[in-house]
């Protein structure tokens, strides 16, 4: 399988990344606010079941800001990339001169 690069894209790309890092985080923080359960009744059933909401609410909140501060890190390297990549090609290298962003 091929894999075409064209470093010229790869700005353009992390600049679109960012602008949909963006978007999706001023969804997310009012959506937070929302999400929070309402305070429950002094019956055992309505304390369990805000507790599971709290806990589910918390746990994909910060999943979700775990995932956008990813997305910003694969983002922010694309430029780099893209600016590796075309040095290595001008100087006629086989391999990209960089190191891995991606772990």
């Amino acid at each position: 399988m091929d894999l075409e690069v064209v470093p010229s894209h790869l700005p353009i790309i992390s600049a679109q990344l960012h602008t949909g890092q963006a978007q999706v985080a001023a969804t997310a923080a009012p959506a937070s606010v929302a999400a929070e359960p309402i305070p429950a009744a002094i019956d055992s059933i309505s304390t369990w079941a805000s507790q599971i909401v709290t806990d589910y609410m918390r746990s994909f909140f910060r999943g979700t800001s775990d995932g956008l501060a990813g997305h910003g890190r694969l983002a922010d390297a694309l430029p780099v990339v893209s600016a590796n990549y075309e040095t290595s090609d001008q100087s006629g290298a086989i391999v990209v001169g960089g190191t891995t962003a991606f772990g």
